[in-house]
């Protein structure tokens, strides 16, 4: 008998370079049992083509409805009036959606669109929930404050909290892919419907390699519409970089990904934007580095960095809830920018440590981190739900 599934997601997930997000909801259908049927609803605006490629991909779509989403301003209100309130002002498309069809005629809700808070909404249904919140937004804005010290952060700290005890209460089952963050939001609200499913890698194409890489390079990947990604940047370039390339002549950093807002002055500092074949930078530079300050949730940069053999030096935040890692066999953790710019000098200089930081690394992925170990936990989930 097949099992039905209303699947609400912030955007349809493909193609995969989107965002974290996409990677999920995408690996999920992938891996669906055969007897699973998807009805998906999307916040985003609709799009013939990713609807039509979606449903050659997986047959077990039975429909693809996009809703469209608020707007910024909107969000903002809803998420002070929620917590002030209980109840948002502005009215969602996806509430008016959900009024109008038979909830009880699904076996599981599936709900991926963080920020949780904004746009989850209790419904009277008995039809159990799955709610993906995937990272915390009051842990994320608690670390913002930490770092900027205003008031505005603090602020959004305090609301998103407030926010997500209401909404998390509300699930059957609320998911991070940050131990991390499952721990933050464990200790304020005690309740056992919290779990961690973390985030897998494509070990296929993110393939090893240990050999034949340029002797100075740094990358760093990510999307740039994320503030954190966007502020370890300069950070970097204008805190260590400049250090390095004093001791290694001829030293280049790759800044790849989506929307960069950079104008470096710099042939040593190369701003790529979006590229088809990431991979390739992967396999090709001789470090990868993660100097985040702020952030939430499992960094994807960094498992496929480590699925593709090359070294990582990363922040504790920027590695947050990454199992089985040890400093100097599988990663090298600096929390302060002296101890990065000695960390990355000392490996830039020493190819045995490189080998064996790409080694481990290789090895925790495969231990780990494959999508179908990790799949297989969200369905062992989803089976433990269904009515």
């Amino acid at each position: 008998m097949a099992k039905n599934i209303l699947f609400v997601i912030n955007s349809l997930p493909y193609p995969l370079y989107k965002d974290g997000i996409t990677l999920i909801n995408y690996r999920i259908l992938e891996k669906a049992p055969t007897d699973y049927r998807f009805h998906i609803v999307s916040f985003s605006e609709s799009d013939e083509f990713t609807k039509e490629k979606l449903s050659k991909l997986f047959p077990q779509i039975i429909q693809i409805s996009c809703i469209g989403s608020s707007k910024h301003l909107s969000d903002l209100i809803n998420l002070i009036s929620y917590v002030l309130l209980g109840r948002r002002i502005f009215s969602s498309k996806y509430k008016d959606y959900i009024c109008n069809i038979d909830l009880d005629s699904f076996d599981l809700i599936y709900f991926c669109a963080p920020p949780s808070p904004l746009y989850f909404r209790k419904i009277s249904s008995k039809t159990p929930i799955f709610l993906n919140a995937v990272d915390s937004f009051s842990l994320l804005n608690e670390r913002f404050y930490l770092y900027h010290k205003t008031l505005f952060f603090k602020l959004k700290k305090w609301l998103y909290m407030h926010a997500e005890k209401k909404c998390f209460s509300e699930a059957s089952i609320v998911n991070f892919v940050s131990e991390i963050d499952r721990k933050y939001i464990f200790e304020k609200l005690k309740s056992n419907n919290i779990i961690s499913i973390t985030n897998g890698v494509d070990l296929n194409y993110f393939s090893f390699n240990n050999d034949n890489r340029d002797e100075k390079s740094i990358l760093f990947v990510g999307n740039y519409n994320y503030k954190p990604n966007v502020e370890a940047v300069i950070h970097f370039v204008n805190k260590i970089f400049p250090i390095l390339k004093k001791r290694h002549n001829g030293l280049k950093f790759y800044i790849v990904g989506i929307n960069p807002p950079f104008n470096f002055c710099s042939n040593d500092i190369i701003v790529t934007g979006f590229v088809k074949n990431v991979k390739e930078y992967y396999q090709r530079c001789t470090l990868f580095v993660s100097p985040l300050t702020t952030g939430s949730g499992i960094k994807n940069k960094i498992l496929e960095a480590m699925a593709s053999g090359i070294p990582v030096v990363s922040t504790s935040i920027g590695a947050d809830g990454i199992n089985g890692l040890v400093t100097s066999q599988n990663i090298e953790i600096a929390n302060d920018s002296n101890e990065m710019i000695n960390k990355i000098d000392l490996l830039l200089k020493n190819s045995k440590l490189r080998h064996i930081l790409s080694k481990n690394g290789r090895l925790l992925m495969e231990t780990y981190y494959s999508w179908d170990s990790i799949i297989s936990q969200y369905y062992q989930t989803f089976e433990s739900l269904k009515k």
